[in-house]
């Protein structure tokens, strides 16, 4: 993908959070509703006209890359996503030497649970994300096995929110990961994941096969696609 196109697609997304907020949480009238909704089916409309057959290469994540560059079209945290909060996430130096994630975000009332709080479910699966991004910074990338999520008291919306992430340790193939949430330095939400290290070729394998079984609705991804 070229910067042109990586642009372009990232101005696309961060317009199309702004709707998605819009819509789910605005109170209008029905006609410009309607009115919206015709000039979106337009827009669709235009794209689906100009758009290749098949989908865009994923290109396997580095340790070197910055995390942002991890899962750029990921629904948690992907950059292109028009659905992920706007997470930004770096890699820092533990006193023992060690990588570790830390990282921000601020989640608007589209991603709402309860009144005024951040829905668990999301909470949950940015706490996978945070802890996979954790284990590719550190090349120990792994599947998720297990993941425990304790909410130790409601994570607010509109505010930001600090996320910190590091492996705890290694056995084997098993990869042990700890992750938390914190609103003003107090925790509000912590994770404990199991991860399990997997080769190319066991990865591929599932790809392909997932694939298959879905027929068209997925296209794998093209396998001489650039790699680290």
């Amino acid at each position: 993908m070229t910067a042109p196109q990586r642009q372009a697609r990232m101005r696309l997304a961060a317009e199309l959070r702004r709707l998605n907020e819009l819509v789910t949480t605005g109170i209008f009238d029905a006609e410009p509703l309607f009115i919206a909704a015709e000039k979106v089916a337009g827009v669709v409309s235009d794209l689906e006209g100009v758009v290749a057959t098949g989908r865009r290469p994923r290109i396997r994540p580095h340790p070197d890359d910055p995390p942002a560059e991890y899962f750029p079209a990921s629904p948690i945290s992907g950059v292109e996503s028009p659905i992920a909060p706007p997470i930004e996430a770096w890699v820092v130096q533990r006193p023992d030497g060690s990588k570790a994630i830390e990282g921000k975000v601020t989640l608007n009332p589209t991603y709402e649970g309860p009144p005024t709080c951040a829905h668990g479910g999301i909470v949950a699966a940015i706490m996978d994300e945070l802890l996979g991004m954790t284990n590719i910074a550190t090349d120990q990338f792994g599947l998720t096995a297990s993941l425990s999520v304790r909410y130790h008291r409601p994570t607010p919306l509109g505010v930001e929110l600090r996320l910190s992430s590091y492996v705890r340790s290694r056995e084997g193939r098993k990869i042990d990961t700890w992750g938390g949430v914190y609103h003003d330095g107090v925790l509000t939400a912590s994770a404990e994941g199991l991860f399990i290290s997997i080769r190319g070729d066991q990865l591929a394998a599932i790809v392909e096969h997932n694939a298959s079984v879905a027929g068209a609705a997925i296209v794998p991804p093209h396998h001489d696609s650039p790699t680290h």
